[in-house]
């Protein structure tokens, strides 16, 4: 029986699977970057408003999130417990808000959109857009968490083709 190589600590070869590793989550990391990003302006656009407390909850929520992705490429794991909770609150909130896009709370969520109904027909579809992001996202961690990804066949192929010299 062959024995499992070990790569040197900092050597391509090392590198190499870290970033391979790391990369099983790119998807994610690119939803939760347009989420911050959305809700920052979000927060921006309300920030002398009282109901800005709502989306500056959502980015409370999301730092722990971000700052466990950020720590997987030097101490990798396959379930990343903030992130997906993370998701759970964005998928929970967007679909309330969608339910509560025909009511008062529309104009106090989004007072800089005039709420006819054109305009709540389009954030809902930004909700619904949100939804579906969270949905990926989730089901991607899913996959991750089973090692049922294929980038992690391509890792596996990877150490095979390193154990194999």
């Amino acid at each position: 029986m062959k024995e499992q190589m070990t790569p040197i600590p900092g050597s391509p070869e090392d590198i190499q699977q870290k970033s391979l590793r790391y990369n099983r989550y790119l998807m994610v990391r690119f939803i939760t970057a347009t989420f911050l990003l959305m809700n920052m302006l979000w927060v921006v656009v309300m920030l002398s408003m009282p109901w800005v407390i709502v989306p500056g909850m959502l980015l409370l929520v999301l730092i722990p999130s971000v700052y466990e992705q950020v720590k997987l490429f030097g101490q990798h794991t396959n379930h990343l417990p903030m992130t997906q909770t993370y998701f759970w609150i964005q998928l929970l909130f967007n679909g309330v808000v969608m339910g509560l896009s025909y009511t008062a709370v529309f104009e106090k969520l989004y007072p800089f959109v005039i709420a006819t109904n054109a305009n709540r027909n389009m954030v809902i579809i930004f909700l619904a857009l949100g939804l579906l992001l969270a949905g990926v996202a989730l089901v991607r961690l899913y996959h991750i968490g089973r090692n049922e990804d294929k980038a992690y066949r391509y890792y596996q192929d990877y150490e095979e083709s390193l154990n194999s010299r």
